[in-house]
């Protein structure tokens, strides 16, 4: 699924992530720049669009190891960030430099990922087919 090509970037980094290292949406939503390291990823916090940037919802902050490959898509995603590359910013972006993107980008973009592995390409672009799956 993550071999094929996703609309939005972000979605698939995010949706890797969740699937690398088991995070919650708020903490991947949550993470900023400074939060990604040489081998791991630090998770301090995470988002909700009522409460904004908060703890976890445990309470607890951990570190946990980051595949390459995974930091690499990450890096790639910090480069393309319209706002710069400020610590604080965060990696997964939105159209207001102090908020990330939606939760609704991460569902749609796995809801779209697992659609596309499912059709085959000539049915992949016809609505009624998508619209079955």
């Amino acid at each position: 699924m993550f071999k094929e090509t996703w609309k939005d970037k972000r979605a698939r980094v995010g949706n890797l992530i969740t699937m690398t290292i088991r995070a919650r949406a708020g903490e991947i939503l949550a993470l900023r720049i400074s939060d990604v390291a040489t081998d791991r990823l630090h998770i301090h916090h995470s988002w909700s669009r009522d409460d904004r940037l908060k703890s976890t919802k445990t309470g607890e902050e951990r570190s946990v190891p980051l595949l390459p490959n995974v930091r690499s898509e990450l890096r790639e995603l910090i480069e393309s960030n319209p706002f710069g590359k400020d610590s604080e910013l965060f990696i997964f972006y939105g159209p207001d430099r102090s908020a990330p993107m939606s939760h609704n980008t991460l569902r749609r973009g796995l809801a779209e990922a697992l659609v596309d592995v499912t059709l085959n390409k000539r049915d992949r672009k016809k609505a009624s087919k998508r619209a079955e799956v």
